[in-house]
Order: C-alpha cells, then structure tokens, then sequence
C-alpha cells in the first residue's frame, strides 16, 4: 500500500503471470467546501444568545475564536468560522449570525371601538406580533394581557386612558406608553 502526501502524476506497477503492467494516476489537491450550515447566515433573537454553534460532526476543529472541539458558545452577532486539518486538506465553512433588530414600530395612541370597523382593535406593528401585551386602566387594573398578542384586542371598556406596555421577546425591548379610547 502507498501513500501519498502531496498532489502530482504517479504511476504503479503491477506484475502478474502475464507480465508487467504500469498504470498512470494524478492526485490533484482535495479542495471542498465543509457544509456544517444550512445557510450562509443566520438571524438569532437577542434572547436566543447565548447559542451554541455546533458543527455537527465529531473531530479536531479550530474556530476563528481560538477555541477547539465541535462546538462554542457565542454571545455577540458576527462572523464565524471553523476549519479542521484531515488528510483530505484543510476543510473550511464559515456562518454570519446577525441579530433581529426592529425598524420603526407603530403603535396607535387611539382606538374607537364603536364597530363601524375603522380602529375597533388595537392593531400594532407587524413586527411586534407575539409579543407579550399588558393593558393597565387609570385605576392600575389590569384589564388585558396576552403573552403571544395577534392583534385581536377590541376591547369593550368605557372612554378614558389606559396604559401599555409591549414586550418584544426576541429583541428584549419593551415599549410603553398611553392609549386612549375613544367612541
């Protein structure tokens, strides 16, 4: 048996009964691509950290943190990489992990409830469907909650001022204020 270390054109002889056989061969460097990622990036919740980045294979690996072993623990957004030496090469995948981040949210200050089905529920953004909702009156009862809110809140309540406070749980904001309703 014959190893090999580095790439070239080898050749092997073989003799039988028939005679001698020489057969020619090239190794060319083993260069592929390592995919421990579904993607090339991935979008965490700020709640979500820390993560653990596992490359899902058993083996020597390096991260571009200094740290060794099939898995890290990150903490941050950023870009990642792990490589591992084989006798294939150096096998290489790498993964950018950016957080969600909220634009502009609009909340509305005022709802009419008064079903001619114009601001009869208090709709929030899009991107604060899920979040948890607390709705307080002026007198500090809470008069609604919910922990994954789908804008389906058209409350039944007398005119006045109530109190707000929405909490993100993928970014960890929360976001409060007043809301009056109105006939």
């Amino acid at each position: 048996m014959a190893t090999f270390s580095q790439p070239g054109s080898y050749w092997v002889e073989r003799e039988t009964n028939s005679g001698v056989t020489r057969e020619n061969f090239t190794i060319t460097e083993f260069d592929y691509e390592l995919n421990l990622f579904s993607s090339e990036e991935l979008v965490l919740c700020q709640t979500d950290f820390p993560y653990e980045l596992t490359t899902q294979l058993e083996g020597d690996f390096l991260w571009n943190t200094g740290e060794n072993g099939n898995a890290i623990q990150i903490v941050q957004e950023g870009y990642y990489w792990v490589e591992s030496i084989t006798d294939c090469g150096v096998i290489r995948d790498s993964l950018y992990i950016e957080t969600v981040k909220l634009n502009d949210v609009f909340i509305p200050n005022v709802i009419t409830p008064n079903n001619d089905g114009k601001n009869d529920c208090f709709i929030v953004d899009n991107q604060l469907i899920g979040s948890e909702l607390v709705i307080i009156n002026r007198a500090g009862v809470r008069v609604f909650f919910s922990e994954n809110y789908a804008n389906n809140w058209c409350p039944n309540l007398p005119i006045g001022a109530y109190y707000y406070q929405i909490k993100d749980y993928c970014t960890a904001n929360s976001y409060v204020g007043w809301l009056s309703i109105l006939n």
